[in-house]
């Protein structure tokens, strides 16, 4: 991904949450082309699977799993259900959101000290 070698991943586990959309889909399709197994986390398993379906087509190896990341329990549920079946060490994941701290609401007014995006869709 970020060397000249196209396994550079070779013998790694990857977990991509939120794996059935347009931008993580992307995100798991790389890191199986640089040579990574692939846990699918998300909450829509057809969208997951059809994922892990295109990865394993092109000779990757890849596997859908149902997981809510916001709950603990099915983190837990998913980290054993990833181990049990592509037999690999993971060696980071992603699927930490269960036992992060949530988020402060920042009051509505606290918004408008963002910059603006112009009007055209482009910086200056």
């Amino acid at each position: 991904m970020c060397g000249d070698d196209p396994q550079e991943l070779e013998g790694k586990v990857a977990v991509v949450t939120g794996a059935g959309g347009v931008l993580c889909s992307g995100m798991a399709e790389a890191l199986a082309r640089a040579g990574a197994a692939v846990a699918l986390l998300d909450l829509r398993p057809e969208a997951a699977q059809a994922v892990a379906d295109r990865i394993n087509r092109a000779g990757g190896k890849a596997l859908a799993v149902k997981a809510n990341v916001l709950d603990k329990k099915d983190v837990q549920t998913a980290e054993q259900t990833v181990r049990s079946s592509l037999a690999r060490p993971i060696s980071s994941s992603t699927a930490r959101a269960a036992t992060a701290p949530r988020p402060r609401r920042s009051p509505i007014s606290s918004f408008s000290t963002c910059p603006r995006m112009p009007s055209d869709g482009f910086s200056n």
